[in-house]
């Protein structure tokens, strides 16, 4: 029902007239196309109706698609259909050409079009205005799917209906649907005053105003779209699968590179729907996969990297010595940082395509290669294992950097269109937690480094303790007391350099790798070190006890948000 609606709001309707047309293009130049190739067969320009009748061997009952309106300029130069009048022939069904080799597949020639053919919207009798995807649709303004303050609607009782911006509520005017739909997945505004507010609006509307601003009669703009959506989705599948199997993707298919892309059109069907007084449905099935999206995105769930810090050591080792600069390995870590912070405030490529390496090298430039081309949505964090030093995170960045550049160049973007990935420490041994908080002080101190996390990562910053091997290193006990003095030195460091700080807990399963009970290991942290934020690992032995069964798994996730959210209001003294 809800994909046969044929009344919709401004933003879905020029959603839909743009896939029209685009199809309709399509259509036109294949079958001009096919005209062509005819012509070189049989040696003569032929109709549509005797190519089918050529190919196929017998005639056949064609069935014609009316089309009125600005659609008919479409057919210009097509053969056998050349300065076509509106109302007249532009195209025959699929089924005419059914097993003709180069048919263009496109279902009912015009998406979206009732079955009988023909339709009573013009194109030209609407403004031609440029795509727009209602993302940046402002409720309050003359432009905003007839939400304005002064509602082109009449009421049954011959009075205008108008809606002040008070009644849409201070933190919906002018409002955004991507603010609106970001905000609200956060807690940061509550939409149902809005959709009171189009109820209201939708009741006292006279019939004959409604359909004048929302009714297209012979389309349905919702299955126009949700079409387009669809299609999309089966590319960019496609595309995951070639990748997969090392099969160059197609570079005429469009797809996703995020879920932004896919919550937009879907977003803005969510409220035409809620304009057109099918709020109802609309808080149906289509809230229920507006909700997944933004829980699950495009790929379900994140991957995070890790890498020894050793094995970035080498690979800077081998890139400096190629280059005449002397030992990576033999400077100490002032000399690194300063080598290092000088590189990544140039902008000249630092790896020759060419340099001799060996395979472990190789190993680690390819798999930052790999991270440069993934899109960010499919992975975390860069986790570096032992880390040591400021050096051994400014390592990865220059290497990440020297990635995304390459890849950049390969593409023929900019290197600011492949997104850096957040690069987290982690410290696991006794001496490297006792030094952790003045690591992260000697980054924090580096202008580069400041800049670059308040310009790629929104001023936050993420540190990971690793509680297996501390535990192995100095005791349960001396580990224990060690992780909560480097917790407590990374919360000062990064209060006072006005960055947020999430911890990463590498905890979990027996004891000896930090397990426990989850709620007392949560509050226990030291104050200020959870702050609405608290990662942590479960081991793998530990997932399908805790998360197999649903509502051991719901139980679980009450236990972690619950824990999170006492160590945030009222944290230990």
């Amino acid at each position: 029902f809800e994909l046969s609606m044929s009344s919709c709001s401004r933003d879905v309707w020029r959603m839909a007239r743009k896939i029209i047309r685009k199809e309709q293009m399509k259509a036109t130049e294949g079958v001009a196309r096919m005209a062509r190739d005819a012509a070189r067969t049989y040696g003569s320009r032929v109709g549509l109706f005797e190519l089918h009748t050529a190919a196929s061997g017998e005639s056949a009952s064609v069935k014609p698609v009316i089309l009125r309106g600005g659609l008919s300029r479409l057919a210009h130069g097509m053969p056998g259909a050349v300065n076509l009048p509106a109302g007249s022939v532009t195209g025959v069904r699929p089924q005419a050409f059914e097993g003709l080799d180069g048919m263009p597949s496109i279902p009912g020639l015009l998406p979206g079009q009732a079955l009988e053919g023909g339709s009573e919207c013009g194109f030209d009798d609407e403004e031609d205005d440029d795509f727009d995807d209602g993302s940046e649709t402002g409720f309050g303004c003359d432009t905003s799917n007839g939400l304005s303050a002064t509602s082109p609607f009449m009421s049954k009782t011959g009075s205008q209906v108008a809606f002040p911006p008070e009644a849409l509520g201070h933190e919906l005017h002018h409002m955004s649907l991507k603010e609106l739909h970001r905000n609200a997945s956060v807690g940061l505004s509550d939409p149902t005053s809005l959709r009171r507010t189009l109820r209201s609006q939708r009741a006292q509307a006279l019939p004959q105003a409604f359909r004048k601003q929302f009714a297209h009669p012979g389309f349905h703009p919702c299955r126009v779209i949700l079409g387009d959506i669809r299609q999309k989705l089966l590319n960019t599948r496609k595309r995951m699968e070639d990748l997969l199997a090392e099969i160059e993707p197609s570079a005429d298919d469009i797809w996703y590179e995020d879920e932004e892309e896919l919550d937009a059109p879907l977003l803005a069907i969510y409220w035409s729907m809620y304009e057109c007084g099918s709020g109802m449905l609309a808080d149906g099935r289509l809230l229920d996969l507006l909700r997944r999206i933004s829980c699950f995105g495009m790929c379900m769930t994140k991957l995070d990297v890790r890498q020894e810090s050793t094995r970035h050591s080498e690979a800077i080792n081998a890139i400096t010595e190629y280059l005449g600069y002397g030992s990576y390995f033999e400077w100490d870590e002032q000399k690194r940082i300063a080598w290092l912070a000088s590189e990544l405030q140039g902008r000249r490529p630092l790896v020759p395509q060419d340099m001799p390496m060996t395979p472990e090298v190789k190993e680690v430039l390819d798999t930052f290669k790999v991270v440069a081309k993934l899109a960010r949505s499919s992975l975390g964090a860069y986790v570096i294992s032992m880390t040591r030093g400021a050096s051994d995170v400014l390592a990865v960045e220059l290497l990440q950097r020297e990635a995304r550049a390459q890849v950049a160049a390969a593409r023929g973007c900019l290197l600011e269109d492949c997104k850096t990935l957040r690069v987290v420490p982690l410290f696991e041994t006794l001496e490297d937690l006792d030094h952790g908080g003045a690591v992260m002080q000697t980054l924090f101190d580096l202008p580069w480094y400041r800049q670059h996390i308040a310009a790629n990562h929104d001023n936050t910053h993420e540190v990971m303790l690793g509680y297996s091997d501390s535990g192995k290193d100095a005791g349960r006990l001396a580990a224990n007391w060690a992780l909560y003095r480097c917790q407590e030195q990374l919360v000062a460091v990064t209060k006072a350099a006005g960055v947020k700080l999430t911890l990463f807990h590498g905890r979990g399963g027996t004891v000896g790798r930090g397990g426990g009970p989850t709620s007392l290991a949560i509050l226990s942290q030291p104050p200020g070190s959870v702050e609405g934020s608290f990662r942590i690992t479960e081991q793998g032995e530990m997932v399908q006890a805790k998360f197999g069964i649903s509502a051991v798994a719901l139980n679980q996730l009450e236990t972690y948000t619950t824990a999170v959210c006492r160590a945030t209001l009222r944290p230990p003294p």
